[in-house]
C-alpha cells in the first residue's frame, strides 16, 4: 500500500520491526512488552527498511490505503538534518511525497593510510647477468693453480670476469635488502597513523550493507582480524532496549592514547610496526518514530599496527576495558 521508488527504481521493503500496542501506550519508540492486545483496540507499529547503494538522488513514497475511518494520514519526514511534514488524503488525486538530495554530497570514501617513502622496504640492485658470469668464473679462478691446462682455464676465467664488468649495467633487478632494519617510529608519528586508522575503523560503519562495511574495514584492518573486529564493533553498537537494533555511529572521541611496546611473535615478519594503547568514547544512536536513543560507550584497548605491503593496518586488538553507558532518549523537534 505504500510503494517506494529510489532513483526511479521500485524497491521492496525489509521488515525491521513489528510491534503491537494497546491504547494506553503512547511512546511508540519503546519496545513493547509481551502482552495480550485486543484486536479492536490494538495498534501496530511497523518499521520497514529500503536498501540503497550509496547516496540516493531521489526517493518517492506513495500512499493509497484509506477507508471510512482513516481518510487522511499525517507523516513527519526526517531527511538527515532536515525535518518536514507531509499529508496523504483520500480526497487528493496524487498522494505522492518526493524527496531530492539536491546538492548533498555523498560520504567521503574510506581510504588506506599509506606509509611515507622512508618506510618503503630498502632495495638493493643486483646485475643478474654479471652475477651469473661471476658465479661461473669463481670455480675456474680457484682451479687455475691446480689445472694442467693453465692457459685455457685462465683465459676462460678472464673472459668471464671481463663479461662481469661489461654487462654490469644490464639486466639489473631490485630486491629487498636482507639485512635492513625497520626505521623507528616516534610517538607523534604513531599517534598520527593510529588516529587515522581508528577513524577509518568506525567510518566503515557509515555503510549499511555488510559487504560494503567489510570492504571499508579491509582498508585499515588486516584480513585475519577483519571478521573479529566487525563482530566486536557490531555487538557494541547494539541497543538491547530497542530489540537489538544497530545504532548509527555519531561521534568517536579519543580521550587518551600513547605508543606502547609489544613483543614480537616468533616466526613473525620483520616489518615496521608499533603498539598503541587508546581510550575513547563512542556515541551511537538509534531512531524510532522520531525518538533518538543515544548510547555512549567507553573503551580501553591495545592495538598492534603493522606495515602491510605499502599501507598501515591494525593487525591485533586486545580490549582491556569496556563500559556501556545507560541509553538516553530524546525527541526530534519539529
Amino acid at each position: 500500500g505504500n510503494p517506494v521508488e529510489i532513483d526511479g527504481v521500485v524497491v521492496q521493503p525489509v521488515f525491521d520491526r513489528i510491534d503491537f500496542y494497546a491504547l494506553d501506550l503512547r511512546d511508540f519508540a519503546m519496545q513493547a512488552d509481551r502482552r495480550k492486545v485486543s484486536m479492536i483496540n490494538g495498534r501496530v507499529g511497523v518499521i520497514m527498511s529500503y536498501s540503497t547503494k550509496g547516496m540516493p538522488r531521489s526517493v518517492k513514497v506513495t500512499w493509497d490505503k484509506f477507508n471510512d475511518y482513516m481518510k487522511t494520514v499525517d507523516s513527519v519526514v526526517f531527511a538527515f538534518e532536515e525535518i518536514g511534514k507531509a499529508e496523504f488524503s483520500m480526497f487528493r488525486e496524487d498522494n505522492t511525497f518526493q524527496w531530492n538530495s539536491q546538492d548533498r554530497q555523498p560520504p567521503v570514501p574510506v581510504s588506506e593510510v599509506s606509509a611515507d617513502a622512508r618506510f618503503a622496504a630498502p632495495k638493493i640492485t643486483v646485475p643478474i647477468l654479471s652475477t651469473l658470469l661471476g658465479i661461473l668464473a669463481l670455480p675456474l679462478i680457484m682451479a687455475i693453480p691446480f689445472s694442467t691446462r693453465f692457459l685455457t682455464v685462465s683465459s676462460l676465467a678472464a673472459l668471464l670476469v671481463a663479461g662481469c664488468f661489461l654487462f654490469s649495467g644490464t639486466m639489473n633487478r631490485k630486491f629487498s635488502h636482507p639485512f635492513a632494519s625497520a626505521p623507528e617510529i616516534d610517538d607523534r608519528q604513531a599517534g598520527d597513523i593510529f588516529a587515522q586508522l581508528h577513524k577509518n575503523m568506525f567510518r566503515a560503519f557509515d555503510y549499511h550493507n555488510e559487504s560494503d562495511i567489510y570492504d571499508a574495514l579491509a582498508r585499515s584492518v588486516d584480513g585475519k582480524l577483519l571478521r573479529e573486529l566487525y563482530l566486536k564493533i557490531n555487538d557494541s553498537l547494539r541497543v538491547s532496549e530497542q530489540g537489538g537494533a544497530i545504532s548509527t555511529v555519531e561521534e568517536v572521541k579519543i580521550i587518551d592514547g600513547h605508543k606502547i611496546s609489544m613483543e614480537a611473535k616468533k616466526g613473525g615478519k620483520d616489518r615496521p610496526s608499533f603498539g598503541y594503547r587508546s581510550k575513547w568514547e563512542l556515541l551511537g544512536s538509534v531512531e524510532h518514530w522520531g525518538h533518538i536513543h543515544e548510547r555512549n560507550n567507553k573503551y580501553d584497548a591495545e592495538f598492534k599496527v603493522e606495515l602491510v605491503d605499502r599501507d598501515w593496518k591494525i593487525t591485533e586488538l586486545t580490549v582491556k576495558d569496556f563500559v556501556p553507558e545507560v541509553v538516553k532518549t530524546r525527541l526530534r523537534k519539529l
